[in-house]
């Protein structure tokens, strides 16, 4: 089995970006990303791959692998790539969608969009190839894999971005600003 599983990616990101529960669950305290995650179903008490693997965009990944997850299955979490802010996702999406285009599903009978035949070893392919074809994409913070317990950041942009900065001076001028009106 290939990713790691959701209880373990909800305490990942408490404990990286010193953050509540409920924050994992909202996002916006963490990055945005573009996700990678295989579906698994269990068949005679065993865990067995789907043949699709989902890529897609998310506010909160934990969330999204918590919401799609199946009864009877698990949703397992291959990588992110973490990226400025929401709208710096569409130019990731578009390079999957090209690079990819030959693998997508495109079966009517398939709920969830964004879904492509990908094997296990091809989940985590698909991200060196992203990573690869947008080097120089300054919107991009970093790249990280999961593989069960194991995260490792296969990419960080040399002038990192510093999100959690950035989000705390936001909050500290919109604080600011609500005192600026008030009579004295």
């Amino acid at each position: 089995m290939i990713g790691s599983n959701i209880n373990f990616v909800k305490n990942y990101y408490i404990q990286r970006y010193n953050i509540s529960a409920t924050e994992v669950d909202d996002g916006g305290c963490y990055p945005y990303c573009i996700y990678g995650y295989k579906p698994y179903f269990l068949y005679k008490q065993n865990l067995l791959p789907s043949d699709l693997t989902k890529i897609g965009r998310a506010k909160s990944v934990y969330n999204r692998l918590r919401t799609t997850s199946q009864a009877g299955g698990t949703n397992r979490l291959c990588w992110t790539i973490n990226v400025v802010s929401d709208g710096c996702v569409s130019e990731l999406e578009r390079t999957i969608q090209n690079l990819y285009l030959h693998k997508r599903c495109f079966d009517s009978r398939i709920y969830a969009n964004e879904t492509y035949y990908l094997d296990e070893q091809e989940t985590y392919e698909i991200l060196h190839d992203i990573i690869e074809q947008n080097k120089d994409n300054s919107s991009i913070i970093n790249a990280i894999s999961f593989k069960d317990t194991d995260v490792s950041t296969v990419y960080q942009n040399p002038n990192p971005y510093d999100y959690i900065k950035r989000r705390q001076e936001e909050f500290e001028q919109s604080f600011s600003n609500l005192f600026e009106n008030l009579p004295i």
